[in-house]
């Protein structure tokens, strides 16, 4: 047997070139396919539009911010803890009709 130095790169070179006509057919196959489309409903088209305007909104409500570090500053903000302890159980109890 006979062993020829630089004749694996040869034979490497082939093998290269047959998987590079494979890609170049593989992807003009792929852009003869029709591509999928996705239609949204009016009702999710609506919800989109909702939801894009309350990004747009400002997170934080300046004049209510403004009154109630007035009234903070000015000593006259009350919390009634009662209040306060009723609606914290009421919205992490599980059965709601007790309140």
């Amino acid at each position: 047997m006979r062993v020829i130095p630089g004749g694996i790169h040869k034979s490497l070179g082939v093998y290269r070139t047959q998987d590079t006509k494979k890609d170049i057919k593989t992807n003009s196959l792929s852009t003869d396919r029709k591509q999928d489309k996705v239609e949204l409903s009016d009702r999710a088209q609506a919800f989109r539009a909702a939801l894009d305007s309350i990004k747009k909104s400002a997170d934080i409500r300046e004049d209510k911010v403004r009154a109630l570090k007035h009234e903070i500053q000015s000593g006259r903000y009350k919390v009634d803890s009662v209040e306060l302890a009723r609606r914290i159980l009421q919205e992490h109890c599980i059965d709601k009709k007790d309140w």
